[in-house]
Order: structure tokens, then sequence, then C-alpha cells
């Protein structure tokens, strides 16, 4: 996750959102909420998520 973090750094992620990432804490963003469980998605299910996950990711707005 190093380099995950330099980029997000880069991107001026706000230090809140990427300690709660890193350390698996609850997010107040619906929208990193969505983000952060559809990417553990295309981690389990080896980038083919399915409808629901998809559908979760675009309707978190």
């Amino acid at each position: 996750m190093a380099a995950h973090s330099a980029i997000a750094n880069l991107k001026k992620m706000p230090a809140g959102i990427l300690s709660a990432l890193r350390e698996g804490r609850p997010l107040d963003d619906r929208k990193v909420r969505a983000l952060r469980a559809f990417a553990g998605a295309m981690t389990v299910t080896r980038g083919r998520p399915d409808e629901i996950a998809l559908q979760a990711l675009l309707q978190a707005d």
C-alpha cells in the first residue's frame, strides 16, 4: 500500500481518509466507502465484480 499512499498524498487526499483506509476504520464519506467496497470486490473476484458491486459504486453520489 506504500505506493498507493504516495499517490494519494500527491493527489492531496485528506490524511484522515488515508489513515482510515490503512487501518480499516469506518469512513464518513459515502463515495469513499463505496470505492473501498468495490476495490475489495475487485480483489475477491480477481477483477470480475458482479453487477451488484458495480451498481453500488455507480450509485454512490
